[in-house]
């Protein structure tokens, strides 16, 4: 089954005859986070640890143990070993890799148990918490059964609390050894998994007594989201980590029990250490040394000024990173999600400003774990970080205050009123042509996402004074299809779907999107190695006496590698040059076709850590002929049009897919050597 991404003209030359091809189905890429914390977590669980707070130096990586439900044994075994053997060791290894701990625990980890009536006392005296009355025969961290070998024994008091002692009925279970933090696993068809686009939730149920550090979490995978296509199994990676991140710390009713460098907490304690209750928001109420209301007060639209109140998180670390990400010296810190309910709002990052980080509360671009995740997690005074694995972030990055600070508007007017490109945002609205363009990552192909609601916006966020071919009273419904960005229009991947439920995506590094050849135009590839690269015109492809144009067209998926000479981009085997970013290169290759078209350089710093100062001149640096490609042909060269491969990957070692003058043959690759006047060209 073809899956027809763009729109072709088609024909014979001398009588062209022009065929419209349909698009198939396309829809945005999106799945949200609803986080949702539970409100009955248990506080000041006993544990034996290190009896300082570590120094960086002296940290040591968190030691994660996963607890899988036994039902999940019932799934299909491709599935369970997707989830035992792929998601969550791969998951677990990737954060204990980044994340180290301030107080690693010396001792078994043993979890407290549930009380009949939740009720709990302390006694001044005693290091464990008692169930007033007695202790629940069960234990559950969110909807997992907390096995016996978890916990501590039963220790209950008598309702006058007059007798406390340990219940020797149920005595403490062995415990983890070698455990910072245990995460419980589930996969199952809960309640928060019927909501749309929900493909994982978690939460976290116990907190430490010395620091309050969560050592106990729950994730629960819906089985709707189980795939074993590579781009879904992809998202689901990403949102599982996304998840225990949520566990380990970035959670609004976490904000709360933050502490400084010093093990201080920055939210004042009540007499039984606890922080302020919001019976509002039923979390516990932060202080303004975490989270800080700040107002906007020249938040355009396009009825003027109005007034923008957002949450900011202000801890010094995420303060840091902000100001350094966007060059902004005066940034209070980084906006948190202000829209989405209780599942996502204060819980994320907010999406206009950070697009594709991994902590936004969806996922609408390959997930980047940048430094501000990082940063978050150590400002939470639980944890050290390593810095130098953070993933690069490249939305917002360097924009200025302007960008940080302002609505879309402002910046897509300042932007536009200097000839300069719109991104990260965009304001072409969707339609059924439509052009390609790249994602801020250069990792997809991606639309605009600029779309017409059928009610107006609220006014914050109608950002647009004209449109092409859109009456004045009809601009208020147009903003784009994220409103956890805030309505801001931008840049965003797609999938397409055939008439069969067959779908696939526009990840350039994905093999599985790879077009069939028929389809293939612009000579794109797509695997390992494949960046977005924007096109400077239409392709033309011809074989013998037809050919097809793009009608469509606007980006492509081609390899790359960095060289001495700097960033190359690879189209059928041949090597482009691009010497400076921006810079239109003439295209023209043979495979099974002649492919014809031009491709827009990007920036070579932004794939290789070193770069050559930009020339004025040079396109591609090798040519038929060169080392390691086809043998050249003559000019008036004349083959049997015939097709014996499509790609290199067709022939054997040492051999590359050639054109023969008309078809496609297998040939040995030659090797060029220079002495002096003379060029030698010798068959491998």
């Amino acid at each position: 089954m073809l899956f027809k991404r763009s729109s072709l003209w088609t024909g014979v030359l001398v009588y062209v005859v022009a065929i419209f091809v349909e698009v198939s189905t396309r829809e945005f890429v999106e799945t949200t986070c609803r986080h949702n914390p539970i409100q009955n977590f248990r506080t000041g669980v006993y544990v034996d640890s290190s009896h300082t707070v570590q120094k960086r130096s002296d940290s040591q990586p968190l030691r994660i143990h996963v607890e899988f439900d036994s039902e999940l044994d019932e799934l299909p075994e491709n599935y369970v070993n997707l989830v035992k053997n792929d998601l969550l060791p791969t998951a677990v290894k990737f954060l204990s890799q980044r994340i180290n701990v301030r107080r690693p625990l010396s001792s078994p980890l043993l979890l407290y148990r549930d009380c009949n009536d939740g009720r709990t006392y302390r006694q001044s005296t005693q290091q464990h918490q008692f169930c007033w009355n007695e202790c629940h025969k069960t234990t559950y961290c969110e909807r997992f059964k907390i096995p016996e070998r978890h916990l501590q024994a039963c220790y209950e008091c008598n309702e006058n609390i007059d007798t406390c002692r340990s219940n020797g009925n149920t005595p403490a279970g062995q415990g983890l050894p070698h455990t910072d933090f245990v995460l419980y696993v589930q996969v199952a068809d809960t309640r928060a998994c019927m909501t749309p686009d929900t493909t994982a939730h978690a939460s976290y149920c116990q907190l430490e007594s010395f620091l309050d550090r969560p050592i106990a979490g729950y994730i629960n995978i819906c089985p709707s989201a189980l795939s074993m296509n590579e781009a879904d199994r992809n998202i689901l990676l990403t949102t599982v980590k996304h998840e225990i991140i949520h566990s380990l710390g970035f959670s609004s009713s976490l904000f709360a029990f933050y502490r400084d460098d010093n093990g201080e907490p920055l939210t004042p304690r009540d007499a039984n250490g606890m922080p302020p209750f919001n019976m509002e928001r039923f979390v516990y109420q932060w202080s303004d040394r975490v989270i800080k209301q700040v107002k906007r007060y020249d938040w355009d639209t396009r009825n003027g000024l109005v007034i923008h109140s957002v949450q900011v998180m202000v801890t010094p670390k995420v303060k840091e990173e902000a100001r350094r990400h966007f060059n902004c010296d005066s940034l209070e810190g980084i906006e948190l999600e202000n829209d989405g309910g209780g599942g996502t709002m204060f819980s994320h990052f907010e999406k206009r400003l950070l697009e594709n980080e991994a902590m936004t509360g969806t996922h609408t671009h390959d997930r980047q774990f940048s430094r501000f995740t990082l940063a978050v997690l150590e400002d939470t005074g639980w944890y050290h970080v390593n810095y130098d694995l953070a993933d690069q972030l490249v939305w917002g990055r360097d924009l200025g205050c302007d960008f940080v600070k302002k609505s879309c508007k402002s910046w897509m007017d300042i932007r536009k009123s200097r000839g300069q490109s719109l991104s990260p945002f965009c304001n072409i609205a969707q339609s059924d042509f439509f052009n390609f363009t790249c994602d801020s990552e250069r990792t997809s192909l991606a639309i605009c996402n600029l779309k017409k609601y059928e009610e107006d916006l609220p006014l914050e966020y109608q950002y647009f004074d004209s449109l092409p071919n859109t009456p004045g009273d009809e601009l208020g419904k147009y903003g784009g299809t994220s409103y956890l960005a805030d309505y801001c229009p931008f840049n965003q991947q797609v999938t397409y779907t055939n008439d069969k439920g067959q779908s696939k995506g526009t990840t350039c590094y994905l093999a599985s999107n790879s077009l069939a050849s028929t389809e293939n135009v612009a000579a794109e590839y797509f695997g390992p190695q494949s960046i977005c690269v924007n096109h400077a015109s239409p392709w033309i492809r011809e074989k013998c006496l037809s050919f097809d144009k793009q009608i469509t067209w606007g980006a492509g998926c081609y390899q790359y590698h960095c060289s001495q000479e700097g960033l190359k981009i690879v189209i059928e085997g041949v090597n482009y040059l691009c010497l400076s970013e921006g810079r239109a290169l003439d295209v023209s290759v043979k495979a099974s076709y002649r492919h014809q078209g031009a491709i827009i350089c990007p920036a070579c710093k932004d794939f290789c850590d070193e770069c050559p100062l930009e020339a004025s001149s040079g396109l591609s640096s090798k040519e038929p002929g060169d080392e390691g490609e086809c043998p050249r042909l003559p000019a008036d060269a004349v083959g049997i049009c015939v097709t014996e491969c499509e790609s290199d990957r067709d022939c054997g070692r040492n051999k590359k897919c050639c054109s023969n003058g008309c078809g496609q043959v297998c040939k040995e690759q030659v090797k060029t050597y220079n002495e002096g006047k003379f060029q030698f060209q010798i068959v491998l």
